[in-house]
């Protein structure tokens, strides 16, 4: 339609007129490509997490792979050292401290949201109701 537009304007064929002709067509092969990349990260996510069941299957098995979690005292550990270095770093100059307060700001509401949303769909998914 952009095409038949044009034609019909005085002055189309000028070099103004064709830039803002062709940064439009960037503009749309941007949004396509954009468009594009996303439908594959989805697509690629939920094949990943179709997969998972059938490859812990495998892993049980077929090579006799035991699953163990890992204890509760080592996880609160493992995340009392990664805050450490966190803070450090977050803390090196006036840019990683934006970043850093930008960072645990967004964290503590991640934790409350996850709790409602996330972890909340999770227990409902994991009640023992029948399913036929």
């Amino acid at each position: 339609m952009f095409g038949q537009i044009d034609r019909l304007l005085p002055g189309h064929d000028e070099p103004r007129f064709d830039q803002q002709r062709k940064a439009l067509q960037r503009q749309n092969e941007q949004l396509l490509v954009s468009t594009v990349i996303d439908a594959e990260a989805h697509n690629q996510f939920a094949e990943f997490n179709a997969r998972n069941l059938g490859s812990l299957n495998v892993l049980l098995t077929k090579h006799g792979v035991q699953l163990h979690q890992y204890p509760k005292d080592m996880l609160i550990k493992i995340g009392e050292v990664a805050g450490e270095v966190v803070n450090d770093v977050g803390n090196t100059n006036a840019f990683t401290k934006r970043v850093y307060d930008s960072f645990i700001t967004y964290r503590k509401q991640a934790i409350t949201w996850a709790k409602i949303g996330e972890q909340g769909f999770m227990n409902a998914r994991a009640l023992p109701f029948k399913y036929s």
